[in-house]
């Protein structure tokens, strides 16, 4: 979001109470734990259990790389 990161993020901060969950595409934080938003706990698992078979290697990979099942802590 070029060097606008602050100001979107003061404006989530204001309207996030608001919200259950989160639209990833319009994140503009990176940080790995932004990931646990985006999804309840029961659809990451998921998720990461599809990745490990389906992308083990993190092709897709870009905005949030989601870290497979078997690699994640």
């Amino acid at each position: 979001m070029g060097g606008a990161d602050e100001v979107v993020d003061r404006a989530w901060a204001r309207l996030s109470p608001f919200f259950d969950g989160l639209y990833i595409s319009f994140e503009s934080s990176l940080r790995p734990e932004r990931i646990a938003a985006a999804w309840p706990p029961r659809t990451l698992s998921r998720l990461r259990e599809l990745k490990s078979v389906y992308d083990p290697e993190g092709v897709f990979g870009d905005n949030f790389a989601l870290t497979p099942a078997a690699n994640h802590p």
